[in-house]
């Protein structure tokens, strides 16, 4: 058994559980609907931890995988289908929130929020904290995801002044199917990963794969 994996998942269903409730006492069809995603992944979660053996790429493919598509339902069931995404670096966590193109959210919080401007949020915590990496910003957001993350051989970054472009070249061939579909866990990890770096709220604009080659783009808000 994973702990970490098993905790998880268990605040996951737990929140699922709270949403349902605030979504059937506010008459709220898409939350409920948000809960159920949420609770059918927590629940996978919950089955993967009780069981962890030891760790197969295969296995963590198809649960990024997994991941995907539950979050790609949980955006759908919020009126998202046509969705960017923004990062809110805050120390060593960045709030990743799925909303409508140009319209940014206020201060998002993780799980779901409604309004004018809804959008579904979580964050993504890194456990070496910032002040130890020392070493150019973006020399290190380089090595990290060529050699800690193996995303691809080559990172091209160019900062402007009003925005970033990453070009990752020469795909990992491992992780080429999950980069070609919408809220892809590569795309989000190096998406946090240079917010936390350049310590800038992002908004991407653009995001392209072909032949081997991932670009980003992103604007600073």
């Amino acid at each position: 058994m994973d702990v970490r994996i098993f905790i998880f998942a268990s605040n996951m269903l737990l929140a699922s559980i709270v949403l349902a409730l605030i979504g059937y006492f506010t008459g709220s069809y898409s939350i409920i609907g948000a809960a159920a995603s949420i609770g059918t992944v927590g629940g996978a979660l919950l089955v993967i931890g009780l069981g962890y053996r030891e760790p197969s790429v295969n296995l963590m493919v198809r649960y990024c995988e997994i991941a995907r598509s539950v979050l790609a339902k949980i955006a759908e069931d919020m009126g998202l289908a046509s969705h960017t995404l923004y990062a809110f670096p805050e120390g060593d966590e960045v709030t990743i929130a799925i909303s409508k193109p140009n319209t940014v959210p206020r201060d998002p919080k993780p799980l779901v929020g409604v309004g004018e401007a809804p959008y579904v949020a979580f964050r993504v915590r890194f456990e070496e904290p910032l002040a130890e990496v020392g070493g150019n910003a973006l020399d290190v957001f380089r090595s990290r995801i060529v050699e800690l993350y193996s995303v691809s051989r080559n990172v091209e970054v160019r900062v402007e002044e009003r925005g970033c472009t990453v070009v990752f070249e020469d795909l990992n061939e491992v992780i080429k199917p999950l980069v070609k579909k919408p809220l892809s866990p590569v795309t989000i990890t190096a998406f946090a990963e240079l917010a936390r770096f350049l310590n800038r709220k992002l908004q991407l604009v653009y995001e392209e794969v072909r032949d081997g080659t991932l670009e980003l783009r992103a604007v600073f808000l």
